[in-house]
């Protein structure tokens, strides 16, 4: 049996090729650390897209993979006024340390921004009262927050 090299890689048969992928898969690595093992040592044509396959239909590395799905956007009913309802969202840390809180009127889409040193409750509260008494005037506030299935 004669053994033929590419770049210092061993060329493997067809006939040997799907043994090759599911010695280095053994340990369930993923497709990356399987294709890095695996260009280590061997070549044959095709090796990627053969290990990508593999990888993706073997039923121990689905189980153990999370999932991420997320729960359909919905849309949300218009309302009748201005600052009837409103959505906020907070953002940070930056990199000077400060978060920012954002309400968007859901009639208007006019956005209130307001810079925050924490995200403690009574922080965001007194941002809440100071700024935004004024204009608001809703019946509810809703949180979209996307979650995962």
């Amino acid at each position: 049996m004669e053994i033929i090299l590419h770049d210092n890689r061993i060329v493997i048969p067809k006939d040997l090729q799907m043994r090759v992928i599911d010695l280095a898969h053994e340990g369930h690595q993923g497709i990356v650390r399987t294709k890095q093992l695996l260009r280590e040592k061997v070549y044959f044509p095709g090796i990627d897209k053969l290990v990508e396959q593999t990888c993706k239909s073997c039923i121990p590395c689905l189980a153990s993979t999370p999932k991420n799905v997320f729960e359909p956007l919905q849309m949300s009913e218009i309302p009748n006024n201005v600052w009837e309802n409103l959505s906020m969202d907070f953002c940070g840390p930056f990199p000077n340390g400060y978060y920012v809180m954002v309400i968007i009127d859901e009639y208007s889409r006019y956005p209130v921004i307001e810079t925050l040193t924490s995200l403690n409750r009574k922080i965001r509260h007194t941002a809440i009262r100071q700024n935004f008494l004024n204009f608001w005037n809703t019946e509810r506030t809703e949180n979209r927050q996307r979650t995962a299935v």
